[in-house]
């Protein structure tokens, strides 16, 4: 599975690329931090998947989300959070979001998830929000 990591904190970019590089079958095509640059990387690397941060150098990613499945519509998009109460959240779905992980997960259960997208066809997988 090829994915996208999106985020303004570049520590949190690196760590998250370290800790799933480490895993089998999951490839980090790339990094973003902008919008701008998001949008480029996910046209040019077409990834399967893109965990993506609200707040972005340039915007957010509810922003960015259209924008996204503008140039690579098979692409599913969660979005990291640290609150998950947040009205934004549901805003996400609507934009066509898979769904949403709070940062405070387990890697267990993030990884569990994260497998569950590799395996599952996006027309068959709900969208979830787990915290």
């Amino acid at each position: 599975m090829k994915i996208l990591l999106v985020d303004d904190h570049i520590l949190f970019r690196e760590g998250l690329r370290s800790l799933l590089s480490r895993q089998q079958n999951l490839h980090i095509a790339g990094t973003a931090e902008s919008i701008a640059e998001t949008v480029e990387k996910a046209r040019d690397l077409k990834p399967d998947l893109i965990l993506m941060n609200f707040d972005l150098a340039d915007g957010t990613g509810l922003e960015a989300t259209p924008l996204i499945l503008a140039v690579c519509p098979t692409t599913n998009i969660v979005f990291l959070t640290t609150c998950d109460k947040d009205e934004r959240l549901y805003e996400a779905l609507r934009f066509g979001a898979l769904g949403y992980l709070n940062k405070s997960i387990s890697l267990n259960k993030f990884l569990k998830y994260i497998r569950s997208i590799e395996v599952d066809d996006q027309a068959t997988a709900e969208p979830v929000m787990i915290s």
